[in-house]
């Protein structure tokens, strides 16, 4: 182990150069401008509205976001892996196609299925079909802008995205609808960016045509393996704030939100990364076998930037939220400071993920995701039966970090590309499809 940091660590300067690191600070100077407009903001609304509204839309956002799992059967993750242009392209109307399909069948459901689990949400509930669609579009044509280097256009339409979303809020605080402005003004966001990146997919989109029925067959493991367990994987990441929510209340829902929304921020270097990395893995498992020389750059590059922030941020956690948000939210930064462990393993490896879907090894995560949500399920039950909420957040953190550890172990194993199912096997099965 000592050998192998070595070795990456004398080649370090590597880590730093190329279109490779352009491309993640391109997308991060977005992700970043994006989360610095919601950041300043943040105090303001946090003025504005009440922490019991915030626990609103926390709550829309989680649901949208499990739905949004459902709504496109997992088909736009394969958009970066075929060599092939117009597969990939089919693949992207395959997923808007069936969450077309899904919001429309989720107006019906709810409107005679009016689930008590919904209660919290007040009458936001009529909003989720249209946010799921919306979110749904957003993150599909950006796998198709990144499959193309599009970075700087994905980058717009986030910061787009996010300005609207304040102004929207702000002015709608003003109006009748404020008690559901937050989530009227995440809706316009997504709503927006979608729009965006529509534009630029359709410009760029192939001249040639595949079916959409044969990109569904061979490319059915994503719905067979990602369907259930990135639903898994997005109830395990939301279940704390619905069982918080029925269990402590909107005002402890509403700190950790928001402690969770701040939190996310620290990852947008993370995210830029998997962005970038998930095209440029797949490319060289298609024409290597393997994709071992960038995982590693990545990994101890990601790795440095960790061990650096996350002790900081420990020390500093509450105080940042007393001072930028207000007294009242110290607490929802001792919430998070809690998570923090879950959250350095989260930077570090879930980057890294993406090589259960190039390697075609997406039934591993699902294994993974099923023992995480077990483990995330028995303590969130057992600390809410204690009604304590700081023993809930521990027991969570624990159980999230044990899944992101046998990410860490899984992926570098995957990576290496030995024993285990090449990319040219769909390919060759994509051959087999259309010569029938």
């Amino acid at each position: 182990m000592h050998k192998y940091i070595q070795n990456l660590l004398k080649n370090q300067n590597n880590i730093f150069k190329g279109q490779f690191v352009n491309n993640i600070i391109k997308v991060a100077t977005g992700t970043g401008l994006s989360y610095l407009i919601l950041f300043i903001s943040t105090p303001i609304l946090s003025r504005i509205y009440s922490p019991l509204e915030f626990g609103v839309m926390g709550v829309y956002y989680a649901t949208v976001l499990i739905a949004g799992v459902i709504a496109t059967g997992r088909y736009e993750l394969a958009i970066p892996v075929p060599v092939e242009d117009d597969v990939a392209w089919a693949l992207m109307k395959l997923s808007m196609v069936i969450s077309l399909i899904i919001s429309s069948l989720m107006i019906f459901i709810l409107y005679f299925f009016q689930l008590e689990i919904f209660n919290s949400l007040m009458y936001c509930w009529v909003l989720i079909p249209a946010g799921t669609f919306a979110y749904t579009v957003w993150m599909t044509t950006e796998l198709w802008l990144n499959r193309h280097g599009k970075f700087t256009w994905a980058t717009i339409s986030k910061v787009i995205g996010a300005l609207i979303m304040i102004l929207s809020q702000l002015l709608l605080s003003k109006s009748d609808y404020k008690p559901i402005g937050l989530v009227l003004g995440l809706l316009i966001s997504f709503s927006f960016s979608a729009l965006l990146n529509c534009i630029m997919s359709f410009k760029i989109k192939p001249v040639s045509t595949y079916s959409i029925y044969s990109a569904a067959v061979i490319y059915s493991n994503f719905p067979k393996y990602q369907l259930l367990s990135q639903l898994l994987n997005i109830v395990i990441n939301h279940l704390p704030t619905i069982v918080i929510s029925r269990t402590f209340g909107s005002r402890e829902t509403g700190l950790f939100s928001l402690g969770t929304k701040i939190m996310s921020g620290f990852e947008l270097l993370a995210t830029a990364t998997s962005q970038v990395f998930f095209p440029r893995a797949a490319k060289n498992y298609s024409e290597y076998g393997n994709c071992k020389e960038v995982y590693n750059k990545t990994f101890i590059a990601l790795l440095m930037i960790a061990l650096i922030l996350f002790p900081f941020l420990f020390i500093i956690m509450p105080d940042i939220f007393a001072i930028f948000l207000g007294e009242e939210w110290r607490e929802s930064g001792k919430m998070m400071k809690y998570l923090l462990i879950m959250y350095l393993f989260r930077f570090v490896i879930s980057p890294l993920t993406t090589l259960y879907l190039i390697s075609s090894r997406q039934y591993l995560f699902l294994y993974k995701t099923i023992i995480v949500f077990i483990l995330v399920s028995l303590s969130l039950l057992y600390s809410s039966t204690i009604l304590n909420i700081n023993r809930l957040l521990i027991f969570y953190c624990i159980s999230m970090s044990i899944g992101y550890l046998i990410d860490g172990y899984n992926t570098y194993k995957l990576s290496k590309g030995k024993n285990i199912r090449s990319i040219n096997d769909i390919n060759s099965h994509k051959n087999n499809i259309e010569s029938n």
